[in-house]
C-alpha cells in the first residue's frame, strides 16, 4: 500500500467518481462495511484535492459574451478597413486607366 505507482494518462478524479464514490455511497452491506464508509469518503475528498487546478478559471457567461462581442468588433473593423483599401485601390486603378487613355 505504501508503494508509489505511476500511471501515465490516469485521471484520478474519474476513477474516484466511478469507483470510490459509488462504493462509498452504495447501500449494499456486502460491498462496504459501515466502519470503512467514512474512510472511503475521505479518500474521495483526497482525490478531489489531487486533481490539478486549471491554468485559468473558466469564464462566466457574461464574460464570454464580452469576449465574443470584442472579437466581432475586431473582425468588423478589419472588414471595414479591407473594404476601404479595396475601394481606394479601385479608384487608383481607374485614375491610372484614365491617364493611360489620355496619353
Amino acid at each position: 500500500m505504501n508503494q508509489k505507482y505511476i500511471f501515465n494518462g490516469f485521471n484520478i478524479l474519474i476513477y474516484a467518481q466511478n469507483y470510490i464514490l459509488t462504493i462509498a455511497s452504495s447501500t449494499d452491506e456486502n460491498l462496504v462495511k459501515e466502519d470503512n464508509r467514512e474512510q472511503l469518503y475521505k479518500l474521495y475528498e483526497y482525490a478531489l484535492e489531487l486533481e490539478p487546478k486549471p491554468e485559468r478559471e473558466e469564464m462566466t457567461f457574461s464574460q464570454q459574451q464580452m469576449v465574443n462581442k470584442a472579437r466581432s468588433f475586431v473582425t468588423m473593423k478589419m472588414k471595414r478597413r479591407q473594404n476601404m483599401r479595396s475601394q481606394k485601390q479601385e479608384t487608383k486603378n481607374m485614375l491610372k486607366l484614365k491617364k493611360m487613355m489620355g496619353d
